[in-house]
């Protein structure tokens, strides 16, 4: 038996939690959107982050630190802005409005390119 708690010992700093809590929230923290990274896969990726960085944390927890990490992780200043005033309560509506935004913002440009060549 205290071979057992010996390995453990030896192999709870390199393979457990305690660690990797502390670079999941490293990631969360530098995450930022892709250039060609769809906003589902953003949304999906913060999530699953949020709750391997905070494993004791309730469901209502996770959902608002992956709420503000979503938002922070747009590089676009107008986005991340538009975000917050909008204030959605879930990382579910906050994709949503975030989607929205952007084929605005795609309808707008192409629009001005028409606009444009007229």
């Amino acid at each position: 038996m205290e071979d057992y708690y010996t390995l453990v010992k030896v192999l709870k700093p390199r393979f457990g939690t305690i660690n990797k809590t502390e670079i999941y929230r490293t990631q969360l923290k530098s995450r930022v959107r892709e250039k060609g990274e769809l906003i589902s896969e953003l949304a999906e990726n913060i999530k699953k982050l949020t709750r391997q960085a905070y494993p004791d944390a309730t469901g209502e927890i996770i959902e608002i630190l992956a709420l503000d990490y979503f938002i922070d992780a747009w590089l676009d200043s107008e986005t991340r802005l538009r975000l917050r005033e909008c204030g959605p309560k879930t990382l579910n509506k906050a994709e949503t409005m975030a989607v929205k935004m952007e084929a605005h913002k795609l309808a707008d440009k192409r629009q001005k390119n028409v606009n444009s060549l007229k």
